[in-house]
């Protein structure tokens, strides 16, 4: 990892963040237009590999009993999917349709590159497919802030919240949501660790974590995407500690406790 020098605009920053050509066979993404852009391939070699993180036994077995030949295709902020697609797979849930003027400003896809040069906010899309149908996607969202003079240091602050995770009803039980749960995993785990050292020359970073959900399943998701945080956060501390020091990096920034407010 390479600090980034100091930009006027907060947005400037991660502009450039584009994942390892190595892992290509597994995901790639780049920033674009709408913030990230790309794609995963949840392999079933890989499966069993990038679900370590979940504790429970039964959760693998199934994982291994059931996906042992498909492959998974998850696309990030896919502009050749359809809204509507998204909001009616959501109409014939549980969760209901809602107001039709609020969801599609809700499920719009919307530039992070906004007027405030404080901030970005990267709301991203992870469509899952069953062959050439939408069989189920999530939502999540990441704001990173420069709030400027704070208890007397330069502070910015990464906001992270699991808005939504749906799995179409025909489709569920077949591990979709599992697959969105290893996309987004480790999507965080190399996102948030660039982001991070995007951000080393503040004197303080501020990390907050959200999801509200309404099933096991949701909270199996959620603590996945937790242990990502907490992972990245950790690695980065690590570097502050060992390479950048050594490199002759200035005093390295106070990298605070996560804020953690997940639940039913």
């Amino acid at each position: 990892m390479e600090t980034t020098q100091q930009n006027d605009s907060l947005q400037a920053r991660f502009k450039s963040i584009k994942s390892d050509h190595r892992d290509r066979r597994f995901y790639s993404y780049a920033v674009g237009e709408y913030g990230f852009e790309g794609y995963f391939r949840v392999h079933p070699d890989m499966r069993m590999e990038l679900l370590e993180n979940y504790e429970l036994d039964e959760v693998r077995e199934k994982a291994n009993d059931s996906f042992k030949t498909r492959t998974t295709n998850i696309t990030m902020n896919p502009s050749d999917v359809s809204r509507n697609t998204l909001i009616n797979m959501v109409r014939d849930s549980e969760y209901g349709a809602g107001n039709d003027e609020e969801q599609q400003k809700y499920f719009a896809m919307e530039s992070p590159w906004g007027a405030d040069k404080r901030s970005s906010n990267f709301k991203t899309f992870f469509i899952a497919y069953d062959q050439e149908s939408v069989a189920g996607f999530s939502i999540l969202e990441m704001h990173i802030y420069d709030h400027g003079i704070e208890e007397g240091k330069t502070t910015a602050s990464i906001y992270i919240e699991l808005e939504f995770i749906l799995v179409n009803e025909a489709m569920r039980g077949n591990g979709f949501g599992m697959d969105l749960s290893i996309a987004m995993h480790a999507f965080i785990l190399a996102v948030l660790k660039e982001i991070y050292v995007d951000l080393v020359d503040f004197e303080r970073i501020l990390t907050s974590y959200q999801a509200d959900f309404d099933s096991f399943g949701g909270t199996q998701v959620s603590d996945h995407i937790e242990s990502a945080i907490d992972e990245a956060r950790d690695s980065f501390i690590s570097w502050l500690n060992t390479d950048y020091v050594s490199r002759g990096g200035t005093t390295p920034p106070e990298v605070a406790a996560i804020d953690r407010e997940t639940g039913f």
